[in-house]
């Protein structure tokens, strides 16, 4: 092939170690951007005196940028924990795993809810932010043993925050708590968690 470069293919290019105009071999593995940024699999020319990296050929461009398009996401993303009941969080497993996802991506339950909120009539958010504070299912007393991980975009971050205080509850373990409850005891529920595993929406 003429128009990408394979192992073993050679080129002179100018050494910064070595101070002088080098040959160098083509071959494919590891570099790290100037952030830090761990790119495999892109095909360099490394000096054949020092192994220094001269050269990156074209054809890695999409890997470098699909690199930098993933640090970008997970910069643009909040981690943090919640702790529910066991029941709580094997309800929340099952749910998930029934449609096909991860049993363990709570996030989309909790953008399902999100959804149900902000997506339909401003009565609808009332009532089921209203439904929310006042759940008194007898899991909500259960010891919270299991620690769930959410992994949210700042956007669903700061609605869930929004809507947590507006529920009036000041821990966000508690309002998720409260959360799954009413996803189990609303009629919609199930029609929302299943676009979103779906469609993502």
């Amino acid at each position: 092939m003429r128009h990408v470069f394979k192992p073993g293919d050679k080129i002179r290019g100018a050494c910064e170690n070595c101070k002088v105009l080098a040959e160098a071999t083509y071959g494919y593995g590891a570099i790290r951007l100037d952030d830090g940024t761990a790119v495999e699999n892109v095909m360099r020319a490394l000096c054949d005196g020092c192994g220094e990296m001269i050269a990156i050929a074209h054809q890695s461009a999409p890997a470098i940028k699909a690199a930098r398009a993933k640090r970008d996401a997970e910069k643009a993303r909040l981690r943090t924990t919640v702790r529910v009941s066991r029941p709580l969080a094997d309800f929340a497993a099952s749910q998930l795993l029934d449609r096909g996802a991860n049993p363990e991506r709570l996030d989309l339950l909790l953008k399902a809810f999100v959804s149900m909120a902000v997506d339909g009539a401003t009565t609808r958010r009332t009532a089921l932010l209203q439904a929310v504070k006042a759940a008194s299912d007898p899991v909500l007393s259960l010891r919270p043993e299991v620690t769930l991980h959410l992994d949210l975009s700042k956007q669903l971050w700061g609605i869930l925050k929004e809507l947590q205080s507006q529920a009036g509850l000041r821990n966000l373990s508690d309002f998720v708590r409260r959360v799954l409850v009413v996803m189990d005891e609303d009629s919609q529920a199930d029609e929302s968690v299943r676009r979103v595993v779906l469609y993502g929406t």
